[in-house]
């Protein structure tokens, strides 16, 4: 066994968060010791997981604790942990439950591991509300950043480099954040008070807009993402090997 699963009405379920029973107190669990058959392995406990909306790791599965239905677009798929060429056409589409609305004066963390192709015709978008509203990852034609934006212009933007690195845009206290591979990029963008819709008109895109292929249509790999409605970050931080 190389993670620790717990049994949640009948789903095997990557433990998160783990609730215990100490003499008659129900206590959450800081850390996790368990026994793979090689080695004892940590399980880590997020201080962020009630306010994680959405988390895919690996998977076409929602493993955060509101489980969204990610339905595969045109063969879209993980081999070996990663989905390739995703783009209009080949991509995931995310059923909201309500939970990925970013209000304006609420904090965020968006997170994601992606290649992109240093070729870029048009744009790549990674994430983007299906009201059109909002998007995260587009590049540039020139293959110099990745922005954060909604259809009304760019907000902050991070740097990009060819293979598989990490990417996050952060709200905190109404500064906007950009960090590449957990090294902030720039400064901030002080005083946004924006509203983050990924969610009212149903749902997301992984690799799609509802305008459709005119501005989706250079492919890029794609391994994970997390949206967490808190501030994770208070500077530099260290990208962890898994979610």
């Amino acid at each position: 066994m190389s993670r620790f699963i717990y049994n949640d009405t009948g789903t095997p379920r990557t433990a998160r968060r783990l609730i215990y029973n100490d003499v008659g107190t129900l206590r959450t669990a800081k850390r996790l010791l368990h026994n793979d058959g090689t080695n004892v392995r940590e399980v880590i406990f997020d201080p962020y997981w009630n306010e994680t909306v959405l988390l895919i790791e690996g998977s076409a599965v929602d493993q955060s604790r509101y489980e969204h239905t990610i339905t595969p677009v045109g063969g879209a798929d993980f081999i070996s942990g990663v989905a390739s060429g995703i783009t209009f056409g080949k991509h995931f589409e995310v059923n909201d439950k309500g939970h990925l609305y970013i209000q304006s004066n609420q904090d965020f963390t968006i997170e994601f591991a992606s290649e992109f192709s240093d070729n870029i015709v048009g744009f790549s978008v990674v994430f983007a509300g299906k009201n059109w509203a909002n998007n995260v990852g587009w590049i540039a034609a020139s293959g110099s950043a990745v922005v954060l934006r909604t259809n009304a212009g760019g907000f902050h933007n991070s740097q990009m480099l060819q293979g598989m690195h990490e990417y996050a845009f952060m709200r905190r206290g109404g500064n906007l954040y950009a960090f590449f591979d957990g090294v902030q990029y720039g400064g901030s963008v002080s005083g946004n008070t924006t509203i983050f819709d990924f969610g009212s008109n149903g749902g997301s895109f992984i690799g799609a807009t509802p305008q459709g292929s005119a501005l989706q249509n250079t492919p890029f790999n794609f391994r994970r993402l997390r949206v967490t409605r808190a501030a994770r970050y208070i500077g530099n931080y260290t990208v962890p090997e898994r979610y």
